[in-house]
């Protein structure tokens, strides 16, 4: 698993202007294009990619909340798909993994440009042109069908192991993805070498993954990402993985929201369910 600095804190919002080529309450599987002009101050102990990053996924959740209908809430859709929420949870973690993840809304075209238009001993300010085309998502969801996960550990030091157990209310198939500290995603499961992912009705699945804090960043936040479908989903094999503990992967490249958004847009909202559980990692003490 890759690493995420909390620098969250360490920025604060300029200012924004958004624009909406059509009606805001726009209705599911109805397309939807965002126009969306910002700004973002961070200092300077922030990195640029870090900053860049921070402002793309401002600039996605900005475009999400407007083009979804008005009755639909992310606060409370990020809420229903996480598990073992602590004093650990990070908020603006979970709602930029929640943007990632399609679960409202589909982007089917984005585009962007970022500049420095200002920089100064303590800070510098980007600013983000972004626009993106979206197709809602129906909350039509099958009530008998759901997902439960639990896990042994959220709070762990960089080689450490947790326990994930996972069961449906249905027959499928199971797909395990690791949300890295940038917020590019890889698969854990299945893999090219474990492809038997079907799951039965109340069947338990059980493995245990290790964490691993990217050797550049102090403190890891990362997300565990579980879906649950009733059809096969194919595709999977494109994921970049982490299955290979002599090559792990830190960041899967900005190309992987759009293969994951992709992805689960094959899917309806009635037959799968997802879960999601943060993973906050931190280095070992010395000594």
């Amino acid at each position: 698993m890759g690493a995420k600095v909390y620098y969250m804190k360490k920025l604060f919002y300029f200012s924004l202007l958004i624009i909406l080529s059509c009606n805001l309450a726009a209705k599911a599987d109805q397309e939807v294009k965002v126009v969306i002009d910002t700004t973002k101050t961070f200092t300077q102990d922030v990195s640029r990619n870090d900053a860049n990053i921070s402002l793309l996924q401002f600039a996605r959740q900005c475009a999400l909340e407007k083009a979804i209908p008005a009755t639909v809430s992310i606060s409370s859709l990020t809420t229903d798909m996480y598990v073992n929420r602590n004093k650990q949870f990070d908020e603006e973690t979970a709602r930029s993994i929640f943007v990632n993840s399609s679960a409202a809304g589909h982007f089917l075209k984005e585009s962007k440009k970022i500049d420095k238009i200002q920089d100064t001993e303590d800070f510098f300010t980007l600013r983000i042109r972004y626009e993106a085309t979206i197709r809602p998502r129906s909350q039509d969801k099958d009530p008998s069908l759901y997902l439960d996960m639990d896990i042994s550990d959220n709070t762990l030091k960089s080689g450490d192991e947790f326990t994930l157990r996972l069961k449906a209310s249905k027959d499928g198939y199971l797909y395990i993805f690791n949300f890295l500290s940038d917020n590019s995603v890889v698969l854990i499961y299945p893999t090219l070498v474990d492809q038997a992912n079907a799951l039965r009705t109340g069947q338990i699945f059980e493995r245990k993954i290790g964490v691993l804090a990217d050797p550049g960043r102090k403190t890891t936040i990362e997300t565990l990402y579980a879906v649950f479908s009733t059809v096969e989903l194919a595709g999977w094999q494109q994921f970049k993985t982490n299955a290979d503990p002599q090559n792990i992967v830190f960041s899967a490249g900005e190309e992987s929201f759009a293969l994951f958004q992709n992805w689960l847009s094959r899917a309806r909202s009635d037959q799968f369910d997802e879960k999601m559980a943060q993973i906050h990692i931190s280095k070992p003490d010395k000594n």
